[in-house]
């Protein structure tokens, strides 16, 4: 809002549009900075931990593949351990066989059948002792074939869970790099809004300026009309004044020419600037209705009137008020008239009535009002206090 200042002559317009504008852009610049150092970051060690996961994974494939070939190694010499001891129980049982031929046939001696017992037993235990080393090779064989397959399991599902997390990992990096994409067009767009923002506030310094001009004119026109309507203020002082006083004039006259007509009477008094009759000049007790004296008097008022009335310039607006007043004292029951406050309007109005009817003057100079018993002229209880304040006041005014 523009605050005048009368010391200088031109408005005072607080800066708050381009403070707040700055201070907008400065916020949206630094969430964008934020935003995108953030997927920088993030994109560099996703690229760091997928180097690290992709190097894992290659050494896991190295160490199934060496895994792998332990293994086959280990099932060839388990298929070899296990075509020995074929070999060894063929020869076993061909070699019982003869010792139960040479046995059956009696073909050599008793030397010579103990010496071939003892070949064959020597041969049978040699025979059972690589077996049994044999054996013990082959369970050591398939411990560490079973271990390697465990080991093999355990790396398969590592290089499965290595990828899983690659693929998550690659997905979140494709996420990252869509969002630093839209990041970018939503810079690009702020970008735009801020040209169209430093637009608009060109445009707005233009409005202000032109505002600024607009307002100094103004100002200049409203000193000017400020003279004016002072100097009319002062010309309308010194009209009013000068009706005034010749409205006082003109009732200083008709007040002349009214007691001059009505003479010295002491129940028709001047109390300031109207004159008051006393109600039993115009009204029998309780009524409304205008009595032949009061007519004549009426009537004498109603020529000093139209004397005056025709001295007084169109342009004063003058007006006589006719006020109606009662006593304090209710009405009687049979009365025509409800309270006091009806009888004072309607003697008013009566009064009224008789200057514009019967007198013929100008209807829209006279006003009626009714007061009843509210403004009284004595305050006291007395029948002669009770006579003061029944009255009619006739008041030469100004509208």
């Amino acid at each position: 809002m523009a605050v005048r200042q009368r010391g200088h002559g031109r408005p005072v317009i607080p800066s708050v549009i381009w403070p707040g504008f700055v201070d907008a852009l400065t916020g949206v610049l630094l969430v964008l900075v934020f935003t995108v150092s953030t997927f920088v970051l993030v994109q560099f060690f996703l690229r760091d931990e997928l180097a690290g996961r992709n190097e894992t994974i290659a050494q896991l494939q190295a160490s199934i593949a060496s895994l792998a070939d332990t293994l086959a190694l280990e099932q060839e010499r388990a298929a070899n351990a296990d075509a020995r001891i074929a070999t060894l129980l063929i020869t076993l049982a061909d070699t019982e066989q003869k010792l139960g031929n040479a046995r059956a046939l009696g073909l050599a001696g008793e030397e010579r059948i103990a010496a071939l017992t003892a070949e064959l037993e020597a041969e049978r235990e040699a025979s059972e002792e690589a077996l049994i080393a044999l054996t013990l090779d082959l369970r050591t064989a398939r411990e560490e074939a079973e271990r390697t397959l465990l080991l093999l399991a355990a790396a398969e599902s590592a290089r499965d869970r290595l990828a899983d997390d690659s693929e998550r990992e690659q997905a979140i990096r494709i996420a990252a790099e869509r969002e630093l994409s839209m990041t970018r067009e939503l810079h690009a767009s702020d970008r735009q809004r801020v040209a169209l923002l430093n637009r608009q506030l060109a445009a707005l310094r233009e409005q202000l300026q032109l505002l600024r001009s607009q307002l100094d004119a103004s100002e200049l026109r409203d000193e000017e009309s400020q003279a004016l309507i002072e100097n009319l203020g002062q010309r309308l002082n010194a009209a009013l004044a000068q009706r005034v006083s010749e409205l006082a004039r003109y009732r200083s006259e008709f007040f002349g020419r009214v007691r001059q007509a009505l003479g010295n009477r002491q129940d028709i008094q001047i109390i300031g600037d109207r004159f008051v009759f006393e109600s039993g000049v115009l009204f029998a007790s309780a009524s409304a209705e205008i009595g032949a004296e009061g007519r004549e008097d009426l009537g004498r008022i109603a020529q000093a009137l139209r004397e005056i009335a025709e001295q007084i310039p169109p342009e004063i607006a003058w007006r006589i008020r006719v006020d109606g007043h009662t006593d304090r004292l209710p009405l009687r029951s049979s009365a025509a008239h409800a309270d006091n406050w009806e009888l004072s309007l309607a003697r008013a109005m009566a009064v009224v009535r008789y200057f514009v009817e019967e007198e013929s003057l100008p209807p829209e100079r006279f006003a009626a009002t009714g007061f009843g018993e509210h403004a009284p002229l004595d305050e006291g209880d007395t029948a002669a206090a009770h006579a003061r304040n029944r009255r009619i006041e006739l008041t030469l005014t100004s509208r």
